[in-house]
């Protein structure tokens, strides 16, 4: 008897926990494709090097140790739901203009190897 009057809440209690795994996936995985495109892109741009990616992930990685004990007391003393939207717009925003300079470079680099290319055969 218990069990049938709950019906409808279990199904918005499934609903949202189903919404909360499909938002962990999609941000994992826009995580994993990040950590996967920026090297190859790196490499893309700077054919002769590795050292822009490795200086790329060392930089990235810094930052995340230097900057974690400061994260830490934030969300000690933040109310969570708001610093969540924060982070998450700010995360957007670096991630926007790190698409932008990553294709400006590619943009750039593509426009010099058609002048190399077409410049040679005069």
């Amino acid at each position: 008897g218990s069990r049938g009057g709950g019906g409808g809440g279990g199904g918005k209690a499934a609903r949202q926990f189903y919404l909360l795994c499909l938002s962990h996936a999609l941000s994992a995985w826009e995580d994993r494709m990040w950590q996967f495109a920026v090297p190859i892109l790196m490499m893309h741009v700077f054919r002769d090097t590795l050292l822009p990616g490795a200086l790329f992930g060392l930089v990235q990685y810094l930052g995340v140790v230097l900057l974690m004990p400061k994260a830490g007391r934030l969300i000690d003393r933040t109310y969570r739901l708001s610093l969540l939207f924060h982070t998450i717009m700010i995360e957007n925003l670096c991630i926007f203009a790190t698409c932008i300079a990553l294709a400006l470079m590619v943009s750039l680099t593509n426009s010099n190897a058609d002048d190399d290319s077409g410049g040679g055969g005069g």
